[in-house]
């Protein structure tokens, strides 16, 4: 179960590699071979320039970064937001952590104004976003893999609760 001494906090762009790294460690645990990493390679980084540009909090336990999301706009629509990345530690996956951060991811989403989150999701993540209440939309064909195809997942954002009798 989660500790409940965490920290959830903005990332820090010189956290780039440890956060790459994580996200290499976290992918691999899913059992993808050797072949299927070094293709991925590319686009399984986190930069110093988009933990600066987009929105990246990262889940701090016993003083190591064991988790982190990436939201970020990709659209021209005022209304949706794009989860680019949810990572957790394979050493902390199945402790209540991916539900700790799922509740954060929404808070920020909520805090940002706003009402729709989507995201492409690895097949293997697919169970757990729907766990959290988010439904599969569509598919989007990987760039790495033709013919391989991925979830596309959407969740309704709350917007927090605002007394308005003063």
């Amino acid at each position: 179960m989660a500790d409940p001494h965490y920290t959830i906090r903005p990332a820090l762009p010189h956290e780039a590699a440890a956060l790459t790294d994580l996200l290499r460690r976290s992918k691999r645990y899913w059992g993808y071979d050797d072949a299927f990493m070094e293709a991925a390679r590319p686009q399984l980084v986190i930069t110093a320039a988009s933990i600066e540009q987009d929105q990246v909090e990262a889940l701090i336990l016993d003083g190591q970064v064991r988790g982190f999301f990436r939201l970020c706009h990709r659209e021209n629509n005022p209304h949706k937001l794009w989860l680019e990345d949810l990572f957790l530690d394979p050493a902390v996956i199945g402790q209540g952590w991916g539900r700790i951060m799922w509740n954060r991811v929404i808070e920020a989403a909520a805090s940002l104004d706003y009402r729709v989150l989507e995201w492409e999701t690895d097949p293997h993540a697919e169970p757990f976003y729907q766990r959290m209440g988010a439904v599969t939309v569509g598919q989007s064909e990987s760039s790495i893999f033709p013919g391989r195809l991925l979830p596309v997942m959407r969740c309704e954002v709350a917007r927090p609760f605002t007394n308005l009798s003063g």
